[in-house]
């Protein structure tokens, strides 16, 4: 097949929507009934509706988001778009395991669950099972991984490397509980 900007536009754009709109049957679900009120995205990029903050603080006021990102200008936008909310930002590399988990110690209760939030990012990641391992083993036995990734269907490549992070952290056996899209 032939790619084009329009070919890609055309596949990849359904693919964000379908990312979000799971991003918010997991948001919604950990929050109604695992009592999450903590989400951290890792990787967010420019923020997209429904962002994460919105989904959380429909459901309780006492939501916290952060958003973490190496990108400058992504950080930047996200904290123009978060005033007035519980949201923070971090300018943090996602590879900077120790900072990743730094930010996320100074801004959330420790001591309550907290959930992960990776959507299409692990793919982008060149060793993603060791940073996932490294987050999980770090973080409270509460914290939840929420996965989405681009699939075979978009890029006409396999879609088992991006669920191979998720599988070789061996955080389905650890204390990380997975939510993963289908």
């Amino acid at each position: 097949m032939t790619w084009s900007p329009k070919n890609l536009a055309n596949k990849i754009t359904p693919a964000i929507t379908e990312s979000r709109r799971f991003a918010r049957r997991a948001v919604t679900h950990l929050l109604n009934h695992h009592r999450v009120t903590q989400f951290a995205e890792l990787g967010c990029g420019f923020p997209h509706t429904p962002n994460i903050h919105d989904i959380a603080e429909d459901h309780t006021s006492s939501a916290r988001t952060l958003y973490i990102d190496n990108d400058q200008l992504a950080a930047n936008h996200a904290r123009a778009l978060m005033a007035g909310h519980r949201a923070r930002t971090a300018e943090v590399d996602l590879t900077d395991t120790t900072a990743v988990v730094e930010a996320i110690a100074t801004t959330f209760d420790m001591s309550a669950p907290i959930a992960l939030i990776l959507s299409g990012t692990a793919e982008l990641i060149e060793d993603a099972p060791s940073m996932i391992a490294a987050l999980v083993h770090a973080l409270p036995a509460r914290t939840w991984l929420v996965l989405t990734h681009i699939t075979a269907d978009v890029f006409d490549t396999t879609s088992h490397r991006p669920r191979r992070p998720c599988a070789q952290s061996g955080s389905h056996t650890t204390h990380a509980r997975i939510m993963t899209s289908r």
